[in-house]
This record gives C-alpha cells, sequence and structure tokens, in this order.
C-alpha cells in the first residue's frame, strides 16, 4: 500500500508539474499563432494514462511484459497524434522551425517522464524481488 501511496503521489506531482509547464510554455510563446496547449493536453493526458496503465500491470506481476507494453504505446501514441494533429502535421498548416520545435517539447517531456516513472517502478519491484 506505501508504494501505491507514494506512485499516486508521483502522478499528482507530475499533474501539477504537467499544468505549470504547459501554461508556462503557451505564456511565453504567446506571439506565435500555433496553439500549443491541445498538443500539452494529448501528451499529458496519454503519458498519464500510460503511466496508471504499467503501474497496474506492474501490480500484477507481468513485469516481463512492461517493456513491450511500453514500446506498443509509443506506437499508438504516434498513431493517435498523427491523426488528431493531421492537418499540422502534415502540410496544410504552414508551420515555422520555430512553432514546429515548440510541438516537439511536450512529446519529450511525456516521454522523459514515462521512462522515469518506469524505470522507477521496475527498479521498486526488483528491490521487492530480491529484498
Amino acid at each position: 500500500m506505501r508504494a501505491y501511496k507514494r506512485d499516486s503521489l508521483a502522478i499528482i506531482n507530475f499533474g501539477i508539474f504537467w499544468i505549470l509547464v504547459a501554461v508556462l510554455h503557451n505564456y511565453l510563446q504567446k506571439s506565435d499563432a500555433l496553439e500549443i496547449l491541445p498538443h500539452y493536453w494529448f501528451h499529458g493526458t496519454f503519458s498519464l494514462l500510460l503511466c496508471l496503465l504499467i503501474l497496474r500491470f506492474s501490480a500484477v506481476k507481468k513485469m516481463d511484459q512492461l517493456g513491450f507494453i511500453y514500446l506498443g504505446s509509443v506506437l499508438l501514441k504516434i498513431l493517435i497524434y498523427a491523426i488528431l494533429f493531421h492537418s499540422i502535421l502534415f502540410g496544410e498548416i504552414s508551420l515555422s522551425s520555430r512553432q514546429s520545435a515548440n510541438m516537439l517539447i511536450p512529446l519529450f517531456l511525456g516521454i522523459i517522464f514515462e521512462v522515469v516513472f518506469i524505470a522507477k517502478i521496475l527498479r521498486n519491484t526488483t528491490t521487492e524481488k530480491n529484498g
């Protein structure tokens, strides 16, 4: 139960951090025509759901499949993102290089969070098995 509470706090902290970064990024790039908040909402929601899924699978001892679940989810994330933001990704809307780079920031923040969270889960379950 203690690990569950700790992981729940990590997810709550991520939500607060994600909202603050999204608002700050939106404020700093407000001169750009690209609306960045939908990208943050997509990546943040997907990362949060993915981490909850990984947390659930780690609780039922599916540790050998976590890597495959994560890789499959990354492919699913790319596919859903391409469907939702196809007009931006496939050139129907012209973007400057700065706007294109701004679209990548939420993606990389989400990936960093996912990897850190999954590594933490794997480390905790490995120490529980060995300890």
